[in-house]
């Protein structure tokens, strides 16, 4: 028996509108724990007997949340940032990407840094993947350019950012 299931546009509705619910409650409470997950793809989301489930904390975060709990309180200094495991990190010059590159929020290919907000986008960027049965939209997974950048910015294009 599995310990989850992958999601597939198989599933009914109720259980990916369940699933919803469950990841971003996930998403909601690691942040109040002061825990990024940086990497929400439909490969780190899936469901055992109509509950959804976040995995793979690899390439996770851990940060001073404001309020002075979580991981602020736990000895770490304001802006303090521990790396959760082997997450794998694409830099070229400034641009830095942590996670899947072909599964980067638009909000972290705009330069901004992984939040709360990234991680909900990542859910919704992979509850439509499932929906569309894997197809995802024209362009988005297109192989990155050998040049990071002209990629990031072809992406960002399609969608009438810079």
């Amino acid at each position: 028996q599995p310990y989850v299931h992958h999601l597939s546009a198989a599933i009914s509705l109720k259980v990916a509108a369940q699933v919803v619910v469950d990841v971003a409650s996930a998403i909601g409470r690691a942040s109040e724990l002061g825990v990024l997950h940086r990497d929400v793809t439909p490969n780190n989301v899936g469901h055992l007997k109509g509950r959804g489930y976040l995995f793979d904390y690899s390439a996770g975060q851990v940060v001073a949340t404001q309020g002075g709990t979580g991981a602020g309180s736990s000895g770490l200094d304001a802006g303090s940032v521990v790396s959760l495991g082997g997450s794998r990190v694409v830099q070229q010059d400034a641009l830095k990407i942590t996670g899947t590159l072909l599964w980067a929020p638009y909000s972290v290919l705009h330069l901004r840094p992984h939040s709360v907000s990234s991680d909900l986008e990542g859910l919704f960027i992979s509850m439509v993947y499932v929906s569309m049965d894997g197809k995802g939209w024209p362009g988005r997974f297109e192989p990155p350019d050998s040049r990071l950048e002209v990629w990031r910015s072809r992406r960002l294009a399609q969608f009438g950012g810079e």
